[in-house]
């Protein structure tokens, strides 16, 4: 976060119209690039009348987002963006519990266990050979060199390769042929052992093939044929070994011996072998994967933050799930194209996304089976990845779109990842390159063991080193990781061995023999026990941090291991076929049961909560959007350093500026206090979590301020989730006997903020796109201070995914200031302000809202009103019944003669309060009776144009009509046909006009997500051309106010009818003569082209007004005369 200094500066009236000091502290600009900050806002003694909030939106760069470049401007989707001021002097807290136990792998309340590993036990069948005779036998010997190399048949007694080993060797039939093997039946075979040695379960399997060298990325896994399955004891000596079944050579074949034991020697068995130049041996070990139980357990690299920007980089790893959603390999921040996650989609498939966007695979992995798995990436964006499945490059299936911008965020995690999804199941082998790795590459370097001085590979999991919480890295700048949680190791058996192979520069001396081989064959049945996963057992207790904004701590009281005994110990054949199991004895129950908490954090008080909007298409301007709100309710909180941040989504959608107006004064009433009645932490509680009425939202005993006057109670609720954005619910909040009930629903397709993207029209709980959410004010009453209030809050129902954003304070007053005290709210027409763009530009009547902040009771107010020039002024007054803290609506009269002091692109529309019922003098704070509006002109249009336009094909829902001034509806057309195209001719006189198009269905005449088809609206000058294209996509209502032949663009001399008009400028009489009056129509305008009525004399050659009474400024005299008009400006002083 960053700290933004207080500055100080005088705001005279301009837009707000407040004459006191104002002290203007910014939070926001849109050059900041946090969302998150300290302010220091004013301290002191100073009272402050109001506090205004100036809420200032851009889309990003000004720029326009389209369907191509969805983000460009502003962000494509609605987000809910609220802001907060934080309070370290207070604390919210939120009672919670959690499972007393955790056991891994276990979901369930009742534990049954066992002290004692349980095992799966998987049934070898050995075949031992007893030679009884050997008869017209033959042998033949290939390989010479007598080098003494220990894993020719493949076992180990290092830990971290594993016990297992695998070795194949091909031998060529030229080379068979040349040592006098012939075609038929291999008995036996000779090795020259050059030590004494045991193997356990030696496994010899023999398969002919056309291959004269192995490659990797294709090896021969299966289809061998077994003749050897024994133990055996080795000498320092030829060790002949016997075949149970004889292998039938045809004599042309290449053969492949397979060499696989799982045994654990005291020393390694040395067999004589000779050095080979090309790849005809391979050989591997079991090594281990590491077990990742789907709920605790996850790797960290210590410091490696990943590929960042749009650097190059693969993903690959061996992987063995079946469960969905785990996240194999992650890292980055979780913002728009900032993060990095590979992981199994919920559909089972293979998923790369960013924050934003995402490729999706379509081959099933989630099924049980070791599956190898990369992910290439060489580009800019998501559809520049590549997914690879068991080598194989993946048909893509889902694609969204975004820009990767990779930073640096999480350290690199091993299952977890950023959003938290644990992988469940064995990872092994897990590999990030620097470099885009070609499909050739990928298919080659699955099955070999990597060479760890590869400089591309820049991070190397191995999961090798067993009974450490340490991950080692076998890269050339190692990046070790830790394991958190406890982990669990796997080790392949023998048979099983697929990975990791390499290829071996030596292959054993060997002697094929051949003969008439008499011998027994016993079978015996061996077993070789794979221990079953551990259940991790952790039990917990609560250490209270009471007295502070911390949890209460969850504190590990001790962990230990135990296995599930509900569930058998299971025997596989020699096939892997499952064909018996054993129950194991429970020794104990565990039950696991609740621990009760409490979650604490500095308070945070909403102050604003708001929508974005759709972006598609929506341009806000160079300058933004400004909406104005009140903050002076927060006045205890706004003081002193505070954190103000957004959240909840949309933060970062556009580009935000946001300043606080301390306006210095004395308010209605002293504001001694706000509080959260409950927290707003970022949670979204559904309706059945709001009805429990127990964790988030439970009774409340509030205990008032001894000195407060009065209470009010502030709510502003949003609904989210299908069932909850799009249906209206009632809720209610109680204090006491007082019942404050209303539906959260908010109309949306009379949104200022349009066109935009999206179903932005559809109405929404509490919300619209682009909006502020509405705020519900309640003031409690029979309440002292002193007093307990007791409050609640509910909702009357719900269902499905109804979830709520719910914010409600209460604030605390002191006594009212004044007796008397009206205050201007707003002045909603004319205006330039956002949140009144529909109603204006406007020529008609002024209307605004004002509000009593005295004790006293209101009948009538008097208001002056002027445009620019007080002298120029008007005033009337308005009957009313207005009690406390109630608002009114006033609608001005209609008086012309105000807009004639009016300028093009620098009008101010003022509005004072000078007299409470009759008395100048009865407002005892006059600081808010004035109140200045910026405005513009409505648009000029000609008298005689067409309304040109289509209906779609749901005509019946629109309706067309145009008003005058004084409300008379001049033109109205309904009952339209659907997809017709109307010309409607109008001959408009001098005036103000307003252009309403309504439809009922909320949907314009033009709306993507409907079927009503399309429609267009246009305005035609007769004999010209279009001169006005009004947005079809309206949502429910189009105003249009507009003047014709408006003053300012009437010519000095339409055409000379010999008069002449004296003085000009005048102080108040002007005389027209020169010419014929006789038969002459004139006709006198102001400036705003609204027709006067002055008084006046005429003879037959002369016309003379008398403007005395009238206000200074611009008017306009017309004069008609045998179908020939002539026009004069007059300037009067």
């Amino acid at each position: 976060m960053k700290n933004i200094a207080l500055t100080f500066c005088i705001l005279f009236a301009v837009q707000l119209a407040y004459s006191q000091d104002t002290i203007r502290v910014k939070a926001f600009d849109y050059n900041s690039q946090t969302r998150d900050t300290i302010v220091t806002f004013p301290e002191g003694t100073d009272s402050y009348r109001q506090i205004l909030m100036l809420y200032n939106m851009r889309c990003k760069g000004a720029r326009v987002s389209t369907g191509s470049n969805r983000n460009l401007g502003c962000g494509e989707w609605d987000y809910s963006c609220n802001t907060y001021v934080e309070d370290n002097s207070r604390t919210d807290s939120l009672s919670a519990s959690t499972a007393d136990y955790f056991i891994s792998g276990f979901s369930g309340n009742e534990y049954n266990y066992s002290n004692s590993p349980t095992n799966t036990h998987y049934r070898n069948i050995q075949k031992k050979a007893t030679l009884n005779m050997v008869t017209d036998s033959s042998s033949g010997s290939v390989g010479a060199g007598n080098n003494e190399v220990t894993y020719m048949i493949p076992i180990s007694n290092n830990p971290e390769s594993g016990y297992a080993g695998k070795s194949q060797f091909i031998y060529s039939a030229e080379e068979l042929i040349a040592a006098g093997v012939s075609a038929g039946e291999i008995d036996a075979i000779s090795l020259n052992a050059k030590n004494v040695a045991q193997v356990a379960n030696l496994q010899i399997n023999i398969m002919a093939t056309s291959k004269d060298s192995f490659q990797l990325s294709d090896l021969d896994l299966q289809g061998f044929t077994n003749v050897f399955s024994d133990d055996i004891s080795f000498n320092a000596s030829n060790k002949l070994i016997t075949f149970h079944t004889p292998f039938v050579w045809d004599g042309s074949s290449n053969l492949i011996f397979e060499f696989s034991a799982n045994s654990k020697p005291i020393s390694l068995l040395e067999i004589e072998s000779h050095a080979i130049d090309s790849t005809v041996g391979i050989v591997a070990f079991s090594g281990h994967s590491l077990y990742f139980d789907g709920a605790s357990n996850y790797v960290e690299a210590n410091s490696f933050k990943g590929i960042l920007g749009t650097n190059d980089r693969t993903i690959e790893a061996w992987i063995k799930t079946d469960k969905v959603n785990g996240e194999i390999c992650s890292w980055g921040n979780d913002a728009s194209g900032e993060k990095w996650v590979f992981r199994v989609n919920g559909d089972g498939t293979l998923r790369t996304e960013v924050n934003g966007g995402g490729l999706n695979g379509t081959t099933n992995i989630a099924d049980n089976q070791w599956h190898h798995v990369a992910c290439v990436f060489s580009g800019t964006d998501v559809s520049d990845i590549k997914h690879y499945v068991d080598g194989v490059l993946e048909t893509n299936g889902a694609l969204t779109n975004r820009s990767i911008n990779t930073t640096a965020g999480i350290n690199v995690r091993v299952s977890r990842g950023i959003n938290n999804r644990y992988f469940r199941g064995d990872i092994d082998g897990l590999r990030i390159w620097d470099e885009a790795l070609t499909a050739t590459r990928v298919a080659d370097v699955k099955n070999r063991l990597i060479n760890p001085h590869d400089e591309r590979i820049v991070l190397n999991y191995k999961f090798d080193v067993v009974n450490s919480d340490i991950v080692l890295c076998s890269a050339i700048n190692s990046k070790p990781g830790t394991i958190m949680g406890n982990p669990t190791y796997n080790s392949l058996r023998a048979q099983q061995i697929f990975k990791d192979f390499y290829i071996s520069p030596y292959r054993p001396n060997i002697r094929v023999h051949q003969g008439n081989f008499d011998f027994t064959i016993s079978e015996v049945f061996d077993f070789d026990l794979v221990p079953n996963h551990p259940n991790s057992v952790t039990r917990y207790t609560i250490k209270s941090n009471v007295g502070t904004n911390i949890d209460d701590e969850k504190v590990i009281a001790e962990t230990y291991n135990k296995w599930d005994a509900d569930k058998k110990e299971y025997f596989y054949d020699e096939n892997n076929v499952l064909y018996d199991s054993a129950s194991v004895t429970s020794d104990g129950t565990i039950t696991v049961g609740q621990l009760n908490y409490v979650r604490r954090w500095p308070s945070r008080l909403e102050i604003m909560s708001f929508v974005t909007p759709y972006g598609i298409g929506l341009d806000l301007g160079a300058e933004g959007k400004t909406w104005t709100f009140d903050m002076t309710d927060f006045t205890p909180i706004l003081k002193g350093e505070k954190r103000i941040f957004l959240s909840r989504g949309g933060q970062n959608q556009e580009e935000m500026d946001i300043e606080f107006l301390f306006i210095k004064g004395t308010p209605a009433r002293e504001v001694l206090d706000i509080k959260q009645i409950w927290p707003t932490q970022q949670y979204q509680p559904n309706f059945s979590q709001i009805l429990a009425d127990d964790v988030y939202f439970p009774p409340v005993a509030f205990n008032t301020l001894d000195s407060a006057k009065s209470f009010k109670i502030r709510s502003a609720i949003t609904g989210h989730g299908q069932q909850g954005e799009f249906i209206p619910r009632t809720h209610f909040i109680k204090a006491n006997d007082q019942n404050f009930e209303r539906s959260v629903w908010k109309a949306c397709g009379k949104n200022p903020v349009y066109p935009q993207g999206g179903t932005w029209i559809y109405d929404r709980a509490g919300w619209c796109p682009g909006m502020a959410t509405d705020l519900a004010e309640y003031e409690i009453s029979d309440v002292s201070g002193g007093d307990v209030i007791t409050l609640d809050y509910g909702i009357a129902n719900g269902e499905g995914d109804s979830r709520y954003i719910v914010n409600n304070q209460i604030v605390s007053y002191g006594k009212y200031n004044h007796g008397y005290d009206l205050g201007i709210v707003d002045i909603m027409e004319p205006s330039n302000k956002v949140e009144h763009a529909l109603n204006n530009p406007m020529c008609i009547n002024p209307k605004m809202k004002v509000v009593n902040n005295g004790v006293n009771t209101v009948n009538s107010i008097t208001i002056e009103y002027w445009v620019n020039d007080p002298s120029n002024k008007r005033s009337f007054t308005w009957p009313c019944f207005l009690s406390t803290n109630g608002v009114e609506e006033i609608h001005f009269p209609i008086d012309n003669g105000i807009w004639s002091s009016a300028v093009p692109g620098d009008s101010k529309f003022y509005a004072k309060i000078v007299a409470i019922d009759g008395n100048p003098g009865a407002d005892e704070d006059a600081s808010n009776n004035t109140y200045v509006s910026e405005f513009e002109f409505p648009e000029v249009y000609p008298s005689n144009f067409y309304l040109f336009y289509r209906t779609n094909n749901a005509a019946d829902e629109t309706s067309v009509k145009i008003e005058d001034e004084w409300g008379t509806v001049v033109f109205q057309r309904d009952n339209h046909a659907n997809a017709t195209i109307y010309r409607d001719t109008l001959n408009l006189g001098l005036g103000c006009y307003k252009l309403t198009i309504d439809d009922n269905d909320n949907d314009g005449i033009s709306f993507w997500a409907n079927n009503d088809g399309s429609g267009f609206f246009r305005l035609w000058e007769v004999g010209g051309s279009i001169f006005k294209t009004i947005q079809p996509d309206f949502g429910s209502q189009s105003i249009v106010n507009f003047t014709v032949a408006h003053t300012l663009d009437v010519p000095e001399h339409e055409v000379d009818l010999g008069y002449h008009l004296y003085p000009n400028p005048s102080t108040g009489q002007i005389t027209v003569d020169g010419g014929d009056m006789q038969g002459a129509v004139p006709t006198l305008y102001n400036s705003m082209g609204q027709e006067i009525n002055a008084p006046s004399q005429r003879t037959e050659s002369t016309l003379t007004y008398d403007l005395e009474n009238f206000p200074s400024g611009i008017y306009y005299l017309s004069i008609v005369k045998n179908g020939y008009t002539w026009t004069q400006k007059v300037v009067k002083h």
